[in-house]
């Protein structure tokens, strides 16, 4: 599963290729924001690792410490 900031679609963009040949998923968060939409879906996929897309210029620290909550580990 990919995340990319959703006002800076080049990351998103490079790694569609790669996400479609392995069945992966693209979210988008809002700079310090992960929006409604996105929780849903992170939470109904229950992702076992989140590949972060930009670096913290696009995701923030804190938001990508959020998109850890989403993380489904096995028992």
């Amino acid at each position: 599963m990919y995340v990319a900031g959703g006002a800076n679609f080049p990351d998103a963009l490079a790694v569609g290729a790669a996400a479609a040949f392995k069945d992966g998923l693209i979210f988008f968060v809002e700079g310090g924001t992960i929006p409604k939409a996105t929780e849903a879906e992170l939470t109904r996929h229950k992702p076992s690792r989140i590949i972060v897309l930009g670096g913290t210029a696009v995701v923030p620290e804190a938001t990508q410490d959020a998109l850890g909550a989403y993380l489904h580990r096995a028992p």
